[in-house]
């Protein structure tokens, strides 16, 4: 066999052949890897959202539950006629307002105000504090308290509780204005709260109310609470966006519009987590596969080049030409 006609079949056999089974097995598997890391990207995205709709829900929400809780102990006559009496029982207060709204709810602060909005009671972290504490507080939350009382400069206006669905007592009675708001550059969720009388056996006095007020933080207990409840790993507060590279962040802004900081932690990947196990394996397949199409090609080949030599040489059995000389 010459070189020539040699090189013939190979070029054939190389453009025939090999070029489309390895365009086709390469083509296959870089759909299969296309359609594995898609899949694993969607789930990963789809887990990341659902945690930043679960947080921003639940940090919403704790408005509207401070609200409620205050209900319990706002709208009641026992609690209305404790405090007008000259000299209130301070650890009836303790007992059934202050420290009670904190051990049964985890209200960091609760102060009772006066007719003045001057501050008569305070507990801080379930203990009982000097009410000069509120002061601290009161240029976040002067607005609250002028709407509360219907001061018209105010552009605060008080709610009507009515949650549909809870089980909560639900009077129809409170009148409250509740907000996510920044205390002590803290993120805050804030209600203020009017006492009233429940039944129609005591007089009201409009404008001359005590009020409930109640903070929960959201910075410190109750990201340690959410992050449980929610199985969401490492959540943290950052008054700036500095999530690590495994991290993922979703600001955090008051009822007011203004930036607080940033919610931060590291979410669930679960189409990550199944990559690293059906990766390898998924690998090693990959390289059986084209394995597997290198000896099919290289048999095929070896197959094709004994037909060939097999013809040039004529095949065993058939008989030889003879020539015959010419007359």
């Amino acid at each position: 066999m010459s070189l020539s006609s040699t090189r013939y079949p190979d070029r054939q056999f190389r453009s025939r052949v090999v070029l489309p089974v390895t365009a086709v097995t390469v083509a296959s598997l870089a759909l299969a890897a296309f359609a594995l890391f898609w899949a694993v990207r969607q789930s990963n995205d789809l887990s990341v959202e659902r945690q930043l709709r679960t947080t921003e829900r639940h940090i919403r929400a704790i408005v509207g539950e401070l609200a409620q809780q205050q209900e319990m102990v706002a709208v009641w006559d026992d609690a209305l006629q404790e405090l007008e009496k000259p000299a209130p029982d301070w650890q009836w207060i303790d007992d059934n307002i202050g420290i009670w709204l904190h051990l049964t709810f985890g209200q960091d602060q609760v102060y009772l105000l006066d007719a003045a909005n001057a501050p008569i009671y305070a507990t801080i972290g379930g203990k009982r504090a000097s009410p000069r504490e509120f002061n601290l507080l009161r240029p976040s939350l002067e607005g609250l308290l002028h709407g509360l009382r219907g001061h018209s400069e105010s552009p605060h206006r008080p709610h009507v509780l009515r949650p549909p669905d809870t089980t909560y007592v639900t009077t129809g009675r409170a009148e409250y204005d509740a907000h996510l708001l920044e205390l002590l550059g803290r993120p805050a969720a804030v209600s203020v709260m009017k006492i009233v009388p429940h039944s129609d056996n005591m007089a009201r006095r409009p404008g001359s109310e005590f009020i409930l007020v109640s903070v929960r933080f959201l910075d410190g207990d109750f990201l340690k609470r959410l992050s449980e409840r929610n199985l969401i790993e490492g959540l943290r507060f950052s008054r700036s966006d500095t999530p690590r590279a495994d991290e993922t962040s979703v600001e955090l802004r008051s009822d007011e519009g203004y930036l607080i900081g940033y919610f931060i932690w590291q979410p669930d990947l679960p189409g990550t987590r199944i990559l690293h196990v059906i990766g390898p394996s998924t690998a090693l397949v990959c390289g059986l596969m084209i394995a597997v199409m290198a000896l099919l090609v290289r048999s095929l080949r070896r197959s094709i080049l004994e037909v060939d030599t097999t013809m040039e040489r004529g095949f065993p059995g058939e008989p030889a030409e003879v020539s015959h000389p010419q007359p």
